[in-house]
């Protein structure tokens, strides 16, 4: 998941370098320097690319003080000056490009504030959904080096309250994100760091089983990272469907074509890269009603809805991911390993369709 959010120009992207390099100021050589250093990135990240790095700060800010590594004023001097400068700095350049006076991260905060909820429009989860599923796939087995280095390691106990006060502050808000939480999971993984030195630390026969139990937990790590990635890679129908959908219609490529994109493949794999032809025209426009895509001028549609569609002949499904299941007989077992390299079975349903007018 983060590897995948590396690759894209969002701005969780970019909160995520500077809030990377703010840890690594707070967990290096204690000089105000570095303390300073943490404000600035952290006040800029959340100026400029992500607001709710706010939640970060408040953590951070009230570790620092705990900790005595910084006076108040000092933390409200730097804050208030860091801000202003990430401030004047996003508004000056950002008004340039929007052609009118405005500061991005402002307006997000003013539509996805917790009183209105409005983010809740993208799906809502359980208040503990970052703790008990997000949390475990994004850390793996990591997660259990990181509850050693918690009860272990005495100086990155800060670390762990860090992030999880940030989790809960988070929690709040209905609608919840993997990429929400990703500016702490360095957090966390320092703390894991530290656990696992802890094993190889032991002494005698509790080194041996520490050092096995290790090599066991980063083991099963792999794994699960390598059945993740699979089903990640067959989660995309979106991406199949207009690969396909160009392949088809490569005879048309010069035609004035108009395409509809349904939500499921808009949020699946569908890009501006994908759209080959130039003579080709893609919508993405909600809330049209099957019955009206005709009447719009629409040549495919790319739906999640396999009934036909007045109007259109149904060309092609496409699956994508539905669930893994453990074979039950051996021969599944070992159809399992020939296929995939592991004893799982990825199992795909009919996900979107392509739908032509006649």
């Amino acid at each position: 998941h983060l590897l995948f959010y590396a690759s894209r120009l969002l701005p969780n992207t970019f909160a995520l370098i500077l809030s990377n390099l703010a840890l690594a100021n707070l967990i290096s050589e204690d000089n105000s320097r570095n303390i300073h250093f943490v404000i600035f990135y952290l006040t800029f990240g959340a100026a400029i690319f992500r607001c709710d790095l706010i939640l970060l700060i408040i953590p951070v800010a009230l570790m620092l003080l705990l900790l005595r590594r910084i006076k108040l004023t000092d933390l409200v001097v730097s804050g208030f000056f860091f801000s202003t400068l990430a401030v004047l700095l996003t508004v000056l350049i950002d008004s340039v490009f929007w052609g009118r006076v405005i500061w991005p991260e402002l307006e997000v905060f003013l539509f996805n504030n917790p009183v209105d909820n409005r983010s809740a429009q993208w799906g809502v989860s359980s208040y503990h959904w970052y703790f008990t599923s997000a949390l475990p796939k994004s850390l793996s087995g990591a997660t259990v080096f990181m509850l050693l280095g918690i009860f272990f390691e005495r100086r990155v106990r800060s670390l762990a309250v860090v992030a999880v006060s940030y989790m809960l502050l988070f929690s709040l808000l209905p609608h919840k994100e993997v990429r929400f939480i990703f500016p702490v999971l360095p957090y966390l993984n320092v703390v894991a760091a530290t656990g696992l030195d802890r094993m190889f630390k032991l002494k005698g026969h509790l080194k041996v089983i520490a050092s096995l139990f290790s090599l066991a937990v980063i083991t099963l790590s792999f794994i699960h990272l390598y059945i993740a990635t699979v089903a990640s890679s067959m989660n995309y129908p979106g991406g199949y469907a207009f690969k396909d959908l160009h392949k088809g219609g490569i005879n048309e490529q010069g035609k004035n074509i108009a395409v509809h994109i349904g939500n499921l493949a808009a949020i699946s794999g569908v890009t501006r890269f994908g759209e080959e032809y130039e003579n080709w025209t893609y919508s993405k426009e909600e809330n049209i009603d099957a019955s009206q895509l005709r009447e719009l001028g629409f040549d495919y549609v790319l739906s999640e809805s396999n009934q036909a569609l007045r109007g259109y002949k149904l060309l092609k499904q496409i699956h994508g991911f539905d669930h893994i299941e453990i074979p039950r007989d051996l021969q599944g077992i070992k159809e399992a390993l020939l296929a995939r390299g592991v004893p799982v079975l990825f199992r795909t349903s009919p996900q979107l369709y392509i739908h032509k007018l006649k």
